[in-house]
């Protein structure tokens, strides 16, 4: 608690030393000697609030990502492998945990995953050193198979992807984990998080990947990513669910088309020209709206 209130400090001796201790937690949980292992349960409770501070000062701007960027490899390391659990002081005690109990340490192994992939791609949103730490580490793959868990994990994981695919050999790394075909899957999600977070990260792998906007339209990419923006043209006014999936899924369209004459004939195929003529449609008149309004506002 008295961390979080203080991370957005503008004490840079104070987020160094704060930084420093709460990456150090991470490795000793994640130490791969038996003597961190043992004392690695003792320490579980507070990996999720380390994670969470650690998010914060990376979301501070380019000074803070670099601050906690010794975070990124122990990060992978939860993702790649769960914490021991706690062992029980007797048998007794250990069938007396039962099944909340056994819910309950699913339940922090779930909130560990998610703060992690998160924290991930907030230390990696554009900056190289970090995306190249997590993809050395194997994080590109461990990121991948997040994509299977239920929302909001998988939503996560997808914008960890997106932030990951700023780099061509990462985009690479997600190809050759199946990473691109389990995207693809989660346009045609009911959660607009999802369809929204899995569309932007097709939109980062189709700018860096030339290669890789074949292989979205070969794995049935396109028509997915039609659907997703024709979806958005019920938006109002910005606020409905369905608006950012659409925008995301324009964007992924906009790069699989440049210079591919390919892509431009599924996106057509697809019935994507006429969504994507009504969106621009769209948003120029809620522009003129919005200066409408602001205008009046003024008079």
């Amino acid at each position: 608690v008295i961390a979080s209130s203080r991370v957005l400090s503008s004490d840079a001796a104070w987020h160094t030393g704060v930084t420093s201790s709460l990456v150090s937690i991470l490795k000793l949980v994640t130490g791969t000697e038996e003597k961190d292992r043992l004392v690695a349960a003792e320490y579980t409770p507070l990996v999720a609030p380390a994670i969470e501070v650690l998010t914060a000062v990376a979301k501070t701007g380019r000074k803070g990502q670099q601050l906690a960027s010794a975070a990124a490899v122990p990060l992978v390391s939860l993702l790649r492998s769960p914490l021991p659990a706690k062992e029980a002081s007797s048998s007794a005690a250990q069938s007396s945990l039962s099944t909340a109990s056994t819910e309950e340490e699913e339940l922090a192994s779930y909130t560990i995953l998610l703060c992690a992939v998160r924290a991930l791609a907030a230390l990696c949103k554009s900056l190289t050193e970090t995306q190249l730490l997590v993809r050395d580490a194997g994080g590109v793959p461990a990121v991948v198979e997040l994509l299977e868990r239920e929302p909001p994990l998988s939503a996560f994981a997808a914008a960890c992807l997106a932030a990951l695919a700023a780099d061509k050999e990462n985009c690479d790394a997600i190809y050759e984990a199946q990473g691109l075909g389990r995207l693809i899957k989660l346009l045609h999600e009911p959660s607009p998080l999802v369809a929204a977070e899995a569309a932007h990260a097709l939109k980062a792998v189709a700018f860096r990947s030339v290669v890789d906007r074949d292989t979205i339209r070969d794995e049935g990419g396109v028509p997915a990513l039609v659907a997703l923006l024709t979806k958005g043209l019920h938006s109002k006014g910005g606020s409905d669910e369905h608006a950012e999936p659409a925008m995301w899924a324009a964007g992924a369209l906009r790069h699989m088309a440049y210079t591919n004459v390919a892509n431009s004939d599924a996106i057509r195929e697809a019935g994507g020209i006429a969504p994507l003529l009504a969106l621009i449609r769209k948003r120029l008149a809620d522009d003129d709206a919005s200066h409408a309004k602001t205008h009046e506002e003024t008079v």
